[in-house]
């Protein structure tokens, strides 16, 4: 229904909301294995909301169904992934988050020989793209994707794509003709739906309550709360519309002419959510969810661009906050209320060590921004026809194939991609707040003065990333507001 109007004059306010405050509640899509979701949305956020995305969607319908329609007409035919850019895509992308060295007896036999060669073998499980129910004529499967790097530093060498048919596992090699270019781009549909549907949702929604807890319960004036607020900007009715609305790219209902991924209805893509929140035990791709005390490392250098930035905002984090502590009781409010609805939240005797509060809240500024923006940028460097988020050809039965490549999409089906493409999943150019404009409203001089250093550092960071830069400043959102 309508929110109840807030009729208490807002610089008399204490708290930002009063009684239409939001709140974690368990998550209607499976409160026992999904993060909790902010329900009850502030009626100013949603005004805001409609102002700025809704109407940005609505002008992107508008002004770019022509150039779709005239995309779809003139690529016929799905390209060929040259092996350099498999690899990249692969180990240098966001998608390098699923790599890892842990193999199993079955990849062990599926690899053979190769399993054992000098240097280091990677895996990147992307089985839980099964999970997936594709609509009728459209096929999606999981794979495994092996790599190998003969030496560190050196790139990595593909070792092939395997799949599965009858539990017998079927291991598709460079040198196999159409069958290989047909398994490199569903290693890319796995890999764009595992992120999509699953790692990428762990940048979003664990992260709503510590969004809602901060504008219930610390008062607007505080250090801590116009510290967090620039980045908690639109995030809730983001995230709630993207669940719970039948027009997101979780629904992907058919009945629109926007929506090109491979599924109808929000009941298969959960699965794939569910089972990266939760974890899948036994295997290390899919641990689980626990609220990250600093940036997690990667096998490639996407993990330590991240911590380059991490760093940054740690530095003027620690400026900031270093008189606000726990012994504050609307500090300590906020951190237990955190820890009741984030999973691996520090406890308030974690908080205690002022290190960790600096190491806590540096993370959720920096995931809001850095992290969410970087994932969007990263997948949009992967040309848009062989992002294959649907595929008319069935995976490789054998490493014998004849591969017709004008047979791999529909003109309807490219159509919907490239809308899909721009209203959801690449960064929108339509940014409200840039991270390098952002201003705290800081009243104290000296804070004033760590904000100005928290610039400069950011650009001498962009400037000079040492590895690399994996997004300009200039495409970094303040929050997460696509």
């Amino acid at each position: 229904g309508r929110p109840l109007p807030q009729k208490t004059d807002a610089k008399k306010r204490r708290y930002k909301y009063t009684i239409r405050a939001p709140w974690p509640q368990p998550n209607p899509h499976g409160p026992d294995t999904m993060a909790p979701s902010v329900l009850h949305l502030p009626a100013g956020e949603l005004a805001e909301f409609n102002r700025v995305i809704v109407q940005r969607l609505s002008r992107q319908l508008r002004t770019r169904t022509g150039p779709a329609l005239a995309f779809a007409l003139k690529h016929q035919e799905a390209p060929l992934i040259p092996d350099s850019e498999h690899i990249r895509q692969m180990s240098e992308t966001l998608f390098s988050r699923f790599m890892t060295t842990d193999l199993d007896a079955q990849d062990r036999t599926v690899l053979g020989p190769l399993a054992e060669q000098p240097g280091t073998v990677y895996k990147l499980d992307l089985t839980a793209s099964s999970m997936l129910t594709p609509i009728e004529g459209v096929y999606t499967t999981g794979s495994v994707v092996y790599l190998h790097r003969a030496k560190p530093q050196e790139r990595c060498t593909p070792l092939g794509v395997a799949f599965w048919h009858e539990n017998e596992p079927l291991l598709i090699q460079p040198g196999d003709g159409d069958a290989w270019e047909l398994a490199k781009h569903y290693a890319v549909m796995g890999g764009s739906y595992l992120g999509l549907l699953g790692t990428h949702t762990l940048v979003h929604f664990p992260t709503d309550s510590v969004n809602a807890i901060s504008k219930a319960v610390l008062p607007p004036e505080h250090t801590l709360f116009k510290l967090l607020a620039p980045h908690l900007y639109i995030q809730l009715c983001l995230d709630f519309s993207v669940q719970h609305i039948d027009k997101s790219p979780y629904h992907n209902n058919q009945t629109e002419f926007f929506t090109g991924l491979a599924y109808d209805g929000p009941t298969s893509p959960w699965r794939i959510s569910r089972a990266v929140y939760a974890g899948v035990p036994g295997n290390p791709t899919y641990p689980g969810y626990q609220f990250p005390r600093a940036i997690e490392p990667t096998h490639s250098d996407y993990g330590d661009f991240l911590l380059g930035y991490y760093q940054v905002f740690r530095a003027f984090v620690a400026e900031v906050l270093q008189d606000v502590s726990t012994q504050d009781p609307v500090v300590a409010r906020w951190a237990a209320a955190c820890g009741q609805y984030v999973r691996g939240f520090p406890t308030l005797e974690e908080l205690a060590d002022h290190a960790v509060l600096i190491d806590t809240v540096a993370y959720v500024i920096c995931n809001a921004s850095v992290l969410h923006s970087t994932d969007h940028y990263s997948w949009g460097t992967i040309p848009i026809l062989e992002r294959s988020l649907r595929l008319r050809v069935p995976p490789p039965t054998s490493r014998t194939i004849t591969l017709d490549r004008r047979a791999m999409t529909t003109s309807r089906d490219r159509f919907r991609l490239f809308l899909t493409d721009e209203m959801s999943l690449t960064p929108t150019p339509f940014v409200e707040t840039r991270l390098m404009d952002v201003d705290y409203g800081f009243a104290q001089p000296t804070l004033q003065a760590a904000q100005q250093r928290f610039h400069v550092g950011l650009r001498a960071y962009d400037a000079a990333p040492g590895v690399t830069r994996h997004i300009p400043l200039a495409d970094i959102a303040c929050s997460i507001q696509y």
